[in-house]
């Protein structure tokens, strides 16, 4: 009965030496502690950069949010005025209620001169937060015919 060998696969040592070098091996073998420092302070400058972008990222998407509901309900008391029957010059002021206790708006009505039945009407909604206090102004021109 024969042995069975497994195959052995040989290949010539020359095949996986490297060309020789002009640095000695000392040299070779890893990275000097100016080069570690260096890239340390590469990396250091860079997550930096991304950490301070991400918190302008954060504060432009809080400011956009606010910008976009505050938007949206000075058009909503646009639209109960423009349902108002009358409207009366002055400054008026209140809030959303409860859906928005945060919230609240300021409105000026005038009337547009050498216009006799125009009113110019300016929404300012208002958020009151505990660290600053944001603004943003709807305006618009309703007519009311009178009757």
């Amino acid at each position: 009965m024969r042995k069975v060998r497994p195959l052995l696969f040989r290949f010539p040592t020359s095949a996986f030496r490297l060309p020789p070098s002009d640095f000695p091996l000392s040299c070779a073998r890893g990275f000097t502690l100016m080069e570690v420092l260096v890239s340390m302070a590469i990396m250091a400058v860079a997550l930096f950069a991304i950490f301070r972008l991400q918190g302008q990222n954060l504060d432009l998407q809080t400011e956009a949010s606010f910008i976009t509901l505050a938007n949206q309900l000075g058009d909503q008391r646009m639209a109960e005025l423009q349902v108002k029957p009358d409207l009366n010059e002055g400054r008026f002021s209140g809030d959303f209620g409860e859906d928005h206790p945060d919230f609240q708006y300021e409105e000026e009505i005038t009337k547009v001169a050498n216009r006799k039945h125009l009113f110019q009407v300016k929404v300012t909604v208002i958020r009151r937060g505990e660290d600053l206090t944001r603004g943003f102004s709807v305006e618009g021109l309703l007519y009311r015919q009178e009757s």
